[in-house]
């Protein structure tokens, strides 16, 4: 995304969604899938939500958290599923690699919502504040939203109704979800994940593939891309 934009990435996505889907059909792995079918499936039904409550001031924690899981956290499920299918290993394994990725995903999407307020566009690879611009309502906003003083939550809902958001409304915000703790609060959830997902591996012995994953896990709440 960094390198060649959101469009490109997008169509590579898909490409390699769709090459994947091309080689298990030819090993005839039907519960791989299905995984990925259901995948597909989640994901869609979260963008269409998502869409659905583009500028919608009374989107709720809730609406979040379940639009989240169903358009990332899902993808990230399966993606971790799927490795322990092809990895032939036992079904309280397969188990705790799905709850791995699912919890990773949740919290990669938490993080993703602070960095597209506060991330270096030179580092994170696309402009701050499109989840603003384009009236979605995540998480950092949500909780500010409901914390926020009448005058402020007014700054907020001109914000998301608005058809062009200048530098100066966009800072605006941005202070007012640091004043309510909103981006801390936020990042507290995704820590909250990320222990979830390093305990899901409890299952598996100490080695070097486990460490790994540890660390990747850590990885999601201290990137800046």
């Amino acid at each position: 995304n960094a390198l060649w934009g959101n469009h490109v990435s997008v169509l590579v996505g898909d490409f390699f969604y769709s090459r994947a889907s091309q080689l298990l059909i030819e090993q005839g792995n039907t519960r791989i899938l299905k995984v990925l079918a259901d995948c597909t499936i989640a994901t869609t039904e979260g963008e269409i939500w998502e869409t659905l409550k583009s500028s919608d001031l009374d989107t709720n924690r809730d609406d979040y958290i379940n639009i989240i899981k169903l358009k990332t956290a899902f993808l990230f499920q399966a993606a971790c599923q799927v490795g322990g299918i092809l990895g032939g290993v036992s079904d309280c394994f397969v188990k705790a690699l799905s709850d791995y990725g699912l919890h990773l995903g949740m919290a990669f999407q938490l993080v993703d919502d602070i960095l597209d307020y506060n991330a270096s566009e030179d580092v994170f690879g696309k402009s701050q504040g499109i989840d603003l611009r384009e009236g979605k309502l995540t998480l950092p906003l949500i909780l500010s939203l409901g914390r926020a003083a009448p005058d402020e939550k007014q700054v907020i809902k001109n914000a998301v109704l608005a058809d062009k958001i200048d530098q100066e409304l966009f800072e605006r915000v941005r202070q007012i979800i640091r004043k309510y703790h909103g981006f801390e609060d936020t990042l507290g959830l995704a820590v909250e994940h990320i222990a979830q997902a390093k305990q899901s591996l409890d299952p598996f012995r100490e080695s070097l593939e486990k460490g790994i994953l540890a660390s990747l896990a850590d990885y999601v709440i201290n990137r800046e891309r």
